[in-house]
């Protein structure tokens, strides 16, 4: 087995949702990615966060200890609460790869006039509304990474 396909066969994926605890100016969400696309680059994480109306939807994948170290820290942090797991798969192929952080505020009107933008978002995700919902929500996810680039 080459190193790369070791590593791969490592990887881990998690998709999670939570809801802001506070109101989340654009500084605040900045400041955010700024911090998480450094730490991501530097661990090898990658992915996408989504943001909407307080809402957050974000997938972290990468080597498996990798991920449950930022996993650990993401859930520890007090600028969200209610947090729940959707999904967390081992995989052998990254979603996002090359995205330290991708990112977009899915209030923004022009996020929500593009082809195939989801209502998913609208759920109240405080809820369990999405648990049973994590294939189609990485189908969405892969759907905005590809009408992004």
């Amino acid at each position: 087995m080459t190193e790369s396909a070791q590593q791969n066969a490592h990887l881990l994926g998690v998709l999670y949702v939570s809801s802001a605890a506070g109101p989340m100016p654009s500084g605040a969400l900045a400041e955010i990615l700024t911090v998480s696309r450094d730490r991501n680059q530097s661990d090898g994480v990658s992915g996408l966060l989504l943001y909407r109306s307080g809402n957050f939807m974000q997938y972290l994948e990468g080597p498996r200890e990798a991920v449950v170290r930022t996993k650990a820290r993401i859930y520890r942090d007090p600028r969200h609460g209610g947090i729940i797991t959707v999904a967390e798969l081992p995989t052998t192929a990254r979603r996002f790869a090359g995205w330290s952080m991708g990112f977009a505020n899915c209030d923004d009107p022009a996020i929500r006039a593009m082809d195939g933008f989801s209502r998913f978002l609208d759920l109240d995700f405080r809820g369990e509304a999405v648990a049973g919902a994590a294939d189609y929500a990485l189908r969405m996810l892969e759907h905005f990474r590809d009408k992004m680039r």
